[in-house]
C-alpha cells in the first residue's frame, strides 16, 4: 500500500501494514530519520506477524519465570 494511501486513511488497521511501512510512518511522526538498513525489510512482513511473534516471546518468558520461581520456592 503506498504511503500516501496510508496517510489519507488514518483508520487503517495496523495489522495490514508492513513493518517497514509502519516503521517509516512512526519515525516520520516522531521527526526521526530513517534507521539505516530498514529499507531492506521485506514488505511481506506484516505487523500482524510481529504481534504473533511478540505474544509468543511474552508467553515463553512468562513460562520461564513461573518455572524458575517454582523451583526456587
Amino acid at each position: 500500500m503506498p504511503k500516501t494511501e496510508i496517510k489519507r486513511n488514518s483508520k487503517i488497521h495496523l495489522a495490514v501494514l508492513s513493518f517497514g511501512e509502519y516503521l517509516e510512518l512512526y519515525l516520520e511522526e516522531k521527526g526521526v530519520e530513517q534507521i539505516p538498513g530498514t529499507e531492506n525489510i521485506p514488505d511481506d512482513i506484516k505487523m500482524t506477524h510481529l504481534r504473533a511473534v511478540w505474544n509468543s516471546a511474552v508467553q515463553l518468558s512468562d513460562d520461564f519465570h513461573k518455572e524458575r520461581q517454582s523451583t526456587t520456592a
